[in-house]
């Protein structure tokens, strides 16, 4: 009998369960001519029989025959994936990247094993090269999107979907997640509302209730939270105090940390309001027992390090300043081995290397003068004092504040930070200069309205803001360096500000800042205006005249009551805008004088 003839035979034997009869055909066609098609059904076979090995090796026997056939190499990958093969099936992914955007009726499945094996980049680069208007391939950039934190792209393709299936559950969370990782809980809220509409369970609602906090919506994380049955959990009267503290009603949430103590002793977010807002008596509690907690934790690094912190702002209450610098170090050594282990490290050379490019990625076109502005950029190192002026600004008609939006790093991250030379990156500044402008408008979901952002880090980005907004006013925020320093060393920060840990770093991180925000001083007068920390906080009425004169902006008295407001700012800083500016921290590192030598030597060291 001829080949082809056996192949069918065998095929047909395959269809119908005879897999005995199915491999000995596959045998006699390849007896007589090898073929991909015989190898393909021997591998499928072995594949079935959970006989991987010998399905791997049959595979690439196929693939020796016809290497660019994707419905070989698709069930190839799909048994390296059974043999958790992960890394050999993704560098075989790439390789069929372009014949894989040229077969339509393949782009989805192969897709969807993509994102199995966890490959998104490759579906993204997939979406780039295929016109594919398929739903499912659509759901899969979109998912993909959101691994990779590329949140206006996965916002893009949500929404899409949504057009196409409105009232789709996985279709309103992937919505809902998105703009909340943008920080616009607003919308995120309006998105899980819909999504309630079709699924409410008791997880739901807690959902629901956590984003109307972030939304600082009362009514409606009040609402949520009675709806849920079971009121006793960690997670329920974690919220119940998250609250409390919003609606600025200290006595329910301490009353409420004190429970979630009782349930859990070492709960960290329970003892950090117990440090925030506790009297003398409930701090000298807080000083007595975390000791032994600390000592003996059996928690993630995380919960021991919040207590660990907790603990050192009570000692410094209590103005043991010695022993709170040791929590503090500890703390940060703590944070800095994690930071290790994911492979995060801080390089002041690299710093420098970046910072060199920074400065020289400008458009010709800027340094327009404005009269009035409505987008207002509050940047500077994190703890200078960006809450506060976004507080102050916050109270403004028609102005709504984004707090630390990632919007502008999430547009000029890949320009300032890539592999782009200086002369072709300017050349981006000024051809895409309305791409910019509108893609932070979506990540932000502006309207017509005054926007206020305060991502203190945005100070890497002021010369793209100021090539691309043209009523753009940027308020760089100065700080006394071992104040700010200080003030650094005692908070946890996340993996983006690696240089946190460290007394060093931090004094590279501080001088190198600086030197950029000298630099956009000098180069955008018009558009830039520092204000120093300490001078705010001594005479603010002046110094806020002068914030709102620059920005074209009438100026009131009663914005400096400001924190009678019950507005939470979800920020380090949070507790302090609640309270009436106060020179309080000023010369507050003088206090650890001793403990700051090292923060002080590096630091003159790096202005010489």
């Amino acid at each position: 009998m001829a080949v082809q003839g056996l192949i069918e035979q065998a095929e047909k034997a395959h269809r119908d369960g005879q897999l005995d009869t199915a491999v000995d055909l596959y045998l006699q066609a390849n007896n007589q001519s090898q073929t991909a098609d015989a190898w393909f059904g021997l591998a499928t076979i072995h594949m079935q029989q959970n006989e991987l090995a010998k399905a791997e090796a049959f595979f690439e026997n196929a693939l020796a025959i016809e290497r660019n056939a994707l419905d070989i190499n698709f069930n190839y990958l799909l048994c390296l994936r059974a043999s958790n093969k992960f890394q050999d099936a993704s560098e075989r992914l790439y390789e069929l990247s372009e014949n894989v955007a040229k077969s339509d009726p393949m782009i989805v499945p192969y897709a969807q094993l993509a994102i199995s094996l966890s490959a998104f980049d490759w579906v993204i680069q997939l979406s780039k090269h295929s016109r594919c208007t398929d739903p499912h391939f659509i759901f899969c950039v979109a998912q993909a999107s959101m691994r990779l934190n590329l949140w206006q792209e996965a916002i893009s393709n949500w929404q899409r979907l949504d057009k196409q299936l409105p009232n789709n559950p996985q279709i309103l969370d992937g919505l809902s997640q998105s703009f909340a990782s943008t920080l616009n809980f607003d919308t995120a809220l309006a998105y899980f509302e819909r999504y309630l509409s079709i699924n409410t369970s008791e997880n739901d609602l807690i959902r629901a209730a956590d984003l109307a906090l972030l939304a600082q919506d009362i009514p409606k994380a009040t609402l949520y939270l009675e709806q849920i049955s079971d009121q006793g959990t960690e997670a329920v009267l974690t919220l119940k105090c998250k609250l409390a503290r919003l609606s600025n009603n200290k006595a329910d949430a301490i009353r409420i940390a004190n429970l979630l103590i009782k349930m859990r002793n070492d709960c960290s977010f329970a003892w950090q309001v117990i440090g925030e807002l506790g009297d003398s008596v409930q701090l000298a509690q807080l000083r007595a027992k975390l000791p032994a907690l600390v000592a003996s934790a059996t928690t993630t690094d995380f919960e021991r390090q919040q207590n660990l912190y907790t603990l050192a702002k009570a000692l410094e209450k209590n103005e043991r300043f010695d022993e709170a610098f040791s929590r503090f170090k500890s703390a940060n050594a703590s944070q800095q081995q994690l930071f290790s282990l994911q492979g995060v490290t801080y390089s002041p050379p690299e710093e420098e290397r970046q910072l060199k490019k920074i400065m020289a990625i400008t458009s010709p076109s800027t340094g327009r003068r404005s009269e009035h502005t409505n987008n207002v950029f509050i940047v500077g190192m994190p703890r200078s004092g960006t809450t506060l002026v976004n507080r102050l600004l916050s109270q403004l008609p028609d102005s709504r504040s984004v707090n630390e939006s990632n919007g502008i790093a999430s547009c000029f991250h890949n320009l300032f930070s890539g592999n782009y030379t200086v002369e072709i990156a300017i050349e981006h500044l000024l051809s895409r200069k309305e791409e910019y402008v509108n893609g932070y408008r979506r990540y932000v979901n502006a309207k017509d309205e005054i926007i206020i952002d305060k991502m203190p880090h945005n100070f890497r980005f002021v010369g793209g803001i100021l090539s691309s907004f043209d009523d753009a006013k940027v308020i760089q925020m100065r700080r006394q360096p071992s104040d700010l320093a200080l003030s650094i060393f005692s908070q946890q920060f996340n993996h983006y500000h690696a240089y946190s840990t460290d007394l060093k770093h931090i004094a590279h991180a501080i001088w190198n800042a600086n030197k950029l925000m000298d630099v956009w001083s000098k180069k955008f007068e018009s558009n830039v205006l520092d204000v120093d920390y300490e001078e705010l906080v001594s005479n603010p009425q002046k110094v806020c005249q002068q914030i709102f004169s620059f920005l074209g902006f009438t100026w009131s008295d009663k914005f400096l009551d400001f924190y009678k407001q019950s507005v939470s700012s979800f920020t380090f800083s949070e507790v302090q805008v609640r309270q009436p500016i106060n020179r309080k921290k000023i010369n507050f590192a003088a206090k650890y004088k001793k403990q700051l030598v090292e923060f002080e030597q590096e630091y003159q060291r790096l202005q010489r």
